[in-house]
C-alpha cells in the first residue's frame, strides 16, 4: 500500500508541498504571503485545521487535518490550496522571476494546466499517534536551523514555532489540538 494515500481511521497527516525544481520562491516575502493567506483562507472557510507549518525556501511541511474528520473533505482542501495558491504563485513567477523559472514551469505542466508550480503529489504521512505528532511538529520546526537560516526554530517567521513555544499568534491560524491523538 502506498505510504502517502489517506488511510480509514486516521485524519491527521503530515504533508510535505515542494516546488518544482526545487525553485526557491518562498525566499520572497510575497510568494510566502500567498501561501500564507491561502492557508489562512482554507482554515477559516474549508475547515482545513493546520496544527503546524513551516514554509521553507523551495517546499512546505505542515500537520493538518479535516474540523470534522473528514478525509474526502481534506482532500479536497489540500487539493484546492495547491490549486489556488498554484495559479497565483505562477502568475507571480511570470511577474518577478527570470523568464527560465516561468519556462520551467511550463514545460513541467501536464495536460491539464498551463503550469506546474508545485510538485506531484503531496506525501500525506498519516500521523498516528502523539509521539509521531510531536516528532514531525519538532523536525519541521528545526527545519530551518538545520539549513543553517536562524539558530532557534522561533526566529524563523514562516513557521508555527513561535505559537507553540509561546502561544503568540502569526500568520496562520493553528489548532493546538493534535487532532484527538
Amino acid at each position: 500500500m502506498d505510504r502517502y494515500r489517506f488511510k480509514d481511521g486516521i485524519s491527521t497527516y503530515f504533508c510535505t508541498f515542494t516546488v518544482v525544481d526545487w525553485l526557491p520562491l518562498f525566499v520572497k516575502p510575497a510568494f510566502t504571503e500567498i501561501v500564507t493567506e491561502s492557508l489562512a483562507f482554507c482554515s477559516e472557510n474549508k475547515g482545513l485545521k493546520i496544527h503546524g507549518y513551516v514554509i521553507m525556501p523551495n517546499h512546505i511541511h505542515a500537520i493538518l487535518s479535516d474540523e470534522a474528520s473528514d478525509n474526502q473533505r481534506l482532500h479536497k482542501s489540500i487539493t484546492e490550496f495547491r490549486s489556488f495558491s498554484g495559479h497565483k504563485l505562477a502568475g507571480l513567477v511570470d511577474n518577478t522571476c527570470p523568464t527560465s523559472w516561468s519556462n520551467l514551469m511550463r514545460t513541467s505542466a501536464e495536460t491539464d494546466r498551463e503550469r506546474r508550480v508545485w510538485q506531484s503529489g503531496w506525501h500525506a504521512e498519516a500521523v498516528v499517534n502523539q509521539e509521531f505528532f510531536e516528532q514531525k511538529l519538532f523536525y519541521m520546526h528545526n527545519n530551518p536551523v538545520r539549513a543553517g537560516f536562524v539558530e532557534l526554530p522561533e526566529h524563523w517567521i514562516h513557521s508555527s514555532a513561535r505559537f507553540w513555544l509561546f502561544g503568540e499568534k502569526g500568520q496562520v491560524p493553528i489548532s493546538l489540538d493534535s487532532a484527538g491523538l
